[in-house]
């Protein structure tokens, strides 16, 4: 799945100097952690950042990254809200919530291409064409049509076709 990065600034705007803070952040549901900065630990489905000593006016960035689990569904709204408090304290202080929702769909790529650079009246030429899809959901009742050049007539073709016209 995709990833997806928090970052989380916080400020101490309060009037004195916060001892022992403690920044934490759940990992949403349908989701798996992959990593922090700044120290940050998982710790019981949470990153964790621990802060000594955090003076009036500081600001501390940190972030951390999730991957998507494919059980995530089409249209899900993930949130995420962060909190944090003083070790000494009962009470958290919570961020405001942040929602992305999952989008599922087929992204599919097409390449055509020739290692053959030079053909003369009547040689034969090879082309390749590769079809990937490379979303996150699958590509249903796919048709791959290719227009051959004009005074150019099929050979032979490693899968399955139907030659229409001079498609």
């Amino acid at each position: 799945g995709d990833h997806v990065r928090y970052d989380l600034i916080v400020t101490n705007t309060g009037t004195d100097t916060a001892i022992d803070l403690v920044l934490s952040d759940q990992v949403p549901l349908k989701t798996v952690y992959v990593d922090s900065t700044n120290g940050g630990i998982l710790n019981g489905g949470y990153v964790q950042w621990n802060i000594p000593a955090f003076s009036v006016g500081d600001e501390i960035e940190v972030s951390f990254t999730i991957e998507v689990l494919d059980t995530a569904n089409e249209g899900d709204m993930i949130g995420n809200v962060a909190r944090a408090k003083r070790t000494i304290d009962t009470e958290y202080v919570y961020s405001n919530i942040v929602y992305f929702e999952v989008r599922r769909y087929p992204l599919l790529q097409i390449d055509k291409y020739s290692e053959d650079e030079n053909i003369f009246a009547g040689d034969q030429i090879s082309y390749d064409i590769v079809f990937s899809n490379i979303g996150s959901d699958t590509a249903l009742n796919i048709t791959i049509s290719d227009t051959m050049p004009a005074l150019f007539s099929l050979v032979d073709s490693s899968h399955a076709y139907t030659l229409i016209g001079n498609r």
